[in-house]
Parts: C-alpha cells; sequence; structure tokens
C-alpha cells in the first residue's frame, strides 16, 4: 500500500489498523516516520519504545531534506518523553539547524521545535535557557496564529517567570494566555497559575482559595492537580505549617507518577516536600 494509506488511517487516528498496517508492509523513510508517529500517538509504554525504534529506522533510509528535518523533530519527541533529555535537545536543535534548508516546513515546524526544546530543557532543570526557548516559541507562534501552542508556551513562560520571581513577567503571559483558555483544562491551569502568583505576592489566603477550587473541580488533570498541590504545599510552608505542607506535597509527587513523561512536576513537588521535611527535621 502506498504511503498516502498510512498517512491517513494515523490523521483520521484509526492507530490500530495504522500500526498494523505499518507492521505488515516494508516501506522507506517517510514511511518508517508515520510509523513511529503512529506508535507515539498510540502511548502505551511499549509503543513509545516502539516509536524510537521506527524513527531510528528511517534514518537507515537516506530520508530527503524535508522527512530528515522531520524525523529529528519527532526523535526529539519521543526521546524526551523516554527520558533521555541529552539526546532530546540535540535531535531538536538539529531539527532546528535543518530547518531553513526546507522553508516550506519553517511555519509548522519551527514553533513546535522551539517549545519541545524548552520543555527538554526544563526537564533537565535549565530554567533559565527553558524560558528564553518560550519566549522565543511564543513569537513564533503568535506569528503563525496557532493559538494552542500559544497559550501553552504563555502558561509555561509564566510558570517559569514565577519560579525566578519575574511577576512582571509572568503577569503579562498570565494575562495574554487567558482569552486563548477555551477548554476547562487551559482554564483550570489558568487558575492555578493565579494561586502561585498569590503565593509569590504573599497573599497566602487567596492562593489556598484558588488551589481548593482546583481540588474541587471536576475532571481535573492529573498535572493540573498535582501543580496546585505543589502551589498548596509551598503556601502551608510559607506559613509555618511544615508537616502538613510535606502530607500535600506528598500527594503532588503522587499525582505526578501519573504523568511519568512530565519531569517538571516531579522535580518540582519533590523540591517542596524536601524543604518541608527538612522543616519539620529543623523544628
Amino acid at each position: 500500500m502506498a504511503i498516502e494509506d498510512l498517512r491517513d488511517l494515523y490523521k483520521a487516528r484509526r492507530l490500530d489498523e495504522a500500526w498494523a498496517l505499518y507492521l505488515g508492509t516494508p516501506g522507506d523513510a517517510e514511511w518508517h516516520l508515520y510509523g513511529a508517529l503512529v506508535a507515539w500517538t498510540r502511548q502505551e509504554n511499549q509503543d513509545l519504545y516502539a516509536a524510537r525504534i521506527a524513527v531510528e529506522r528511517a534514518f537507515q533510509f537516506e530520508p530527503t531534506a524535508g522527512v530528515r528535518v522531520r524525523c529529528h523533530f519527532v526523535y526529539g519527541m519521543i526521546v524526551r518523553e523516554i527520558g533521555d533529555l541529552r539526546l532530546a535537545t540535540e535531535q531538536l536543535e538539529t531539527c532546528l539547524r535543518l530547518l531553513p534548508v526546507t522553508p516550506e516546513l519553517l511555519p509548522v515546524l519551527k514553533g513546535p521545535a522551539l517549545y519541545n526544546l524548552a520543555m527538554a530543557y526544563g526537564d533537565w532543570g535549565l530554567q533559565e535557557k527553558s524560558l528564553v526557548l518560550f519566549e522565543s516559541a511564543a513569537t513564533e507562534f503568535l506569528r503563525e496564529n496557532l493559538s494552542d501552542y500559544l497559550r501553552r508556551t504563555l502558561q509555561n513562560l509564566a510558570w517559569i517567570a514565577l519560579d525566578f520571581n519575574q511577576l512582571d513577567r509572568a503577569i503579562q503571559a498570565i494575562g495574554e494566555a487567558e482569552p486563548l483558555c477555551d477548554t476547562e483544562d487551559a482554564q483550570h491551569k489558568q487558575i492555578v497559575l493565579q494561586a502561585y502568583l498569590c503565593e509569590k505576592q504573599g497573599q497566602y489566603s487567596e492562593a489556598l482559595l484558588l488551589c481548593e477550587r482546583i481540588r474541587n473541580a471536576a475532571e481535573i488533570a492529573n498535572d493540573t492537580l498535582a501543580f496546585a498541590a505543589t502551589v498548596a504545599a509551598r503556601v502551608l510552608l510559607q506559613r509555618g505549617f511544615p508537616e502538613q505542607a510535606r502530607t500535600v506535597a506528598d500527594i503532588a509527587i503522587t499525582l505526578s507518577l501519573k504523568k511519568p513523561h512530565d519531569h517538571r512536576i516531579m522535580r518540582r513537588a519533590n523540591a517542596v516536600y524536601f524543604l518541608a521535611r527538612n522543616a519539620r527535621v529543623g523544628g
């Protein structure tokens, strides 16, 4: 069957059919690229590694310039989720370096490549570099009118700005993201950012009320719950309740385990947990 069949099944999210077609038919570099996309989208643990194998095979078939750039992009996303952050940054930086060779891909790949590179450096704990890349990604998404990517970028940017106590930049990013929050999940993330901002401004009661709104809401994503619990733990620690802070931070850690590919959640929850534990021991 032609590559169009595999591409159509992938775009229609008929992933089991697409995967069966991929496994049963030999193909070229683009064929293996789409095989990697199918496996990665299925999001089963074994499929994540199958996706890595597929994209690595794509490189063996002398891909065209356009396919090669897309392979570096997809490879970077896959290995970031696996946790190989050094390789992820290498692949995404290679994608960005090669993009000018294929100018037709610049509008669709430059922003996402910058965004995923920012996420990878954030996972790695290199927050300053991540912040700069999120700024660049936001510029690209605004230029290309990619509103969902822009909203996610602005919310990630705001979180890191708050980490660095850059409150004016955080307030600006939260405000720019607000009109783009057209889903409940996006709106919930805005509430958590407002809670974190309140905590940074010393408005502890307001911060806890916002975190409580998230805890009591229906259909909340685990990462949002984890971030809210992290903020609540920070507030409790600031107010002199290290034991309660440790308990809430432990909840955040448990929630973060349900999204193991997002290393930022675990790192932030762990940081508050150890601060609370040391404060308790010190007391």
